[in-house]
């Protein structure tokens, strides 16, 4: 098959559709609606689920933006000088979310509060806490540390164009999978390097046949893992799958889920503080029970999807304008760009 540029709506839709799988499992399995947790007739999929499909997405559209770029060292310091400017402003932002929203909780009950060191600060900054084994401000920030590692990688294995290097990413990806390699590496790419690779060999799987066969091997390799290997494993064959067949350009393209989809990762940010201020609030207000967690859940939706809108429009839209706008030609296609316009509400 052909490369070609286009943009897959199936790919926003799944970002649509994690994020808010993430969003309920913190706040139903995380203790904030205790009766509705309750009386669930089975166990919420786990949160690192979700996760791990994040991490897919971004080794197939990875892939699919650097595909036929020609990768120098000065190309990939451009390529990570995006990736920086894209993220990083909602990132440090949301940062000073979550330190602000725990000094209120300790002001309200009356603990002691300790502000991050410098140093622990500077670990955030530059992506490195999880290796460090620093506690981390916001609990789902430990996904950003491998995203970041991720990207690096990647990107560097395409300056050295040889079969070599494509044999031994995927060869890695294959001994993660299989748990040989990685679990003692904590904090280090190569202990998730293989749901990342589903992603990126999905992608490559469209335009060859030994890719394909990659692609099947590494699958088959995931989906004998753990859950959190399982759900790559799948999402990777649907990526495949339906780009392949043309249904990944207007698959899932509901209006309410890309726009949730657009909104991804500054939700993904900003909503477990948020949770945190919500619960407190609410079951001050109206006790415990079924209604007030019910009140609660809804109340966390909405916070959550509200402030996420502010984050996106007040900071990574333009950090998306300012990153496209100082990158030079030839440069790979944007990665975490909306499929369509940002709506300016979210839908009823």
């Amino acid at each position: 098959m052909a490369t070609k540029r286009v943009n897959y709506t199936i790919v926003q839709g799944l970002r649509g559709f994690a994020s808010i799988a993430v969003l309920l499992f913190h706040a139903i399995q995380g203790g904030h609606v205790p009766s509705i947790l309750a009386a669930l007739p089975f166990s919420l999929i786990n949160d690192f689920f979700a996760v791990s499909v994040f991490f897919t997405l971004s080794g197939f559209v990875t892939a699919h933006g650097l595909a036929g770029v020609n990768m120098t060292p000065a190309m990939v310091g451009r390529f990570m000088l995006g990736r920086s400017i894209r993220l990083d402003p909602a990132y440090w932002a949301s940062m000073l979310v979550a330190i602000a929203f725990v000094l209120l909780a300790a002001i309200v009950h009356g603990r002691i509060f300790h502000l991050p060191t410098i140093g622990e600060l500077l670990a955030h900054v530059f992506y490195l806490q999880e290796m460090l084994g620093i506690p981390e401000i916001n609990i789902v920030y430990w996904t950003l540390t491998y995203e970041f590692q991720f990207y690096l990688i990647f990107a560097l294995s395409l300056t050295i164009r040889s079969r070599w290097m494509e044999g031994g990413t995927w060869a890695l990806a294959m001994l993660s999978a299989l748990g040989l390699v990685g679990t003692h590496w904590h904090g280090f790419f190569v202990e998730h390097w293989a749901v990342f690779y589903v992603g990126v060999i999905a992608r490559r799987a469209l335009d060859s046949q030994i890719a394909r066969v990659g692609l099947a091997l590494l699958v088959v390799a995931l989906l004998c893992g753990s859950g959190f290997e399982r759900m790559p494993a799948l999402v990777a064959l649907l990526l495949f799958v339906s780009a392949w067949t043309g249904w990944a350009e207007t698959g899932l393209n509901w209006r309410w889920l890309q726009f949730l989809g657009a909104i991804s990762y500054s939700l993904y940010l900003v909503h477990v503080p948020l949770m945190q201020a919500v619960d407190s609030i609410v079951h001050r207000l109206f006790g415990h029970g079924m209604a007030a967690d019910l009140i609660c859940l809804v109340l966390i939706l909405a916070a959550s999807i509200t402030a996420a809108v502010l984050l996106y429009h007040a900071i990574e839209r333009p950090s998306h304008r300012l990153a496209r706008a100082i990158r030079s030609r030839p440069a790979p296609e944007p990665l975490i760009l909306p499929t369509r316009p940002l709506p300016d509400a979210p839908p009823a």
